[in-house]
């Protein structure tokens, strides 16, 4: 799903075949978004005080019985918030979690236009909820309005064969979901997870800010970002939710997302 400053909806792939399946992903199937979740975590660790360059660390955690696993199993100790964000670190988002309270990142994710039920557990800040490609492409989309809600839309106007305007979209309006601040600084975040971290496979020759996502065994890819106006949502995955090799945010999807984005914003 693409979408423009205003929510147009500019491009929308809902499926391979639509003769196969008319089925559409984009907008109907729950799917778990995996570390791209973790906007609302830092999104709400920045609301709460913290700053891309405060110092967190990265060491074997365990809440409630459940022991979160970092990409490639290994600590780095003493990082700042952006290092942790850049590598979608888990232990860090599984403190935050802690720390912040899982039910204002579940606020957080409602204010920012997330429908589907949000389980309240430690889990959660892995992305472990099921949600909708165009709520999280929302998501990303009011965070480069600078934190002002961004409400999709697909039909500008009808008019009849003689030009009367039967039906005109009215813009909603804009709400400040965030402060300004806040939106600034989880951007600033995004553009380091793509200019050094796992989304390194989006860079389109400017200025990208973005995040991957991958879900346990693989079964769900994603790549959400925005760049020139435009953001994106890139999910890749089976129907019947099996693993798929090698299916990583930051390979397939994020390289999608750069090939598709590069003509996109030309």
């Amino acid at each position: 799903v693409t979408l423009d400053r205003d929510g147009a909806v500019r491009a929308m792939v809902g499926g391979t075949d639509y003769a196969k399946s008319n089925y559409n992903r984009a907008v109907t199937a729950l799917r778990q978004p995996g570390s791209s979740w973790k906007l609302f975590v830092y999104l709400t660790a920045i609301e709460g005080g913290y700053r891309p360059e405060d110092k967190v660390e990265d060491k074997p955690v365990t809440i409630g019985g459940w022991t979160p696993k970092n990409s490639g199993g290994n600590f780095a100790g003493e990082i700042t918030l952006r290092t942790a964000f850049s590598y979608s670190k888990n232990t860090v988002a599984a403190q935050l979690g802690e720390e912040l309270g899982t039910s204002s990142i579940s606020n957080m994710a409602r204010r920012f236009g997330i429908t589907t039920p949000i389980s309240t557990g430690p889990a959660m800040v892995l992305g472990s909820s099921e949600t909708r490609v165009i709520e999280m492409t929302r998501a990303f989309a009011s965070v480069a309005a600078r934190g002002r809600s961004v409400t999709p839309y697909a039909i500008s106007k009808v008019t009849t064969i003689d030009g009367d305007v039967i039906y005109k979209h009215k813009p909603p309006k804009q709400v400040q979901l965030v402060e300004d601040y806040v939106a600034g600084a989880m951007t600033d975040l995004m553009q380091s997870a793509v200019a050094g971290g796992t989304g390194g496979a989006a860079q389109i020759g400017r200025p990208v800010a973005g995040k991957t996502g991958t879900t346990s065994s693989n079964k769900d890819g994603w790549f959400l970002g925005f760049s020139s106006g435009l953001t994106t949502g890139v999910w890749m995955g089976r129907d019947d939710a099996r693993p798929v090799g090698n299916l990583q945010g930051g390979h397939a999807p994020a390289r999608a997302w750069g090939n598709y984005m590069r003509i996109a914003v030309a």
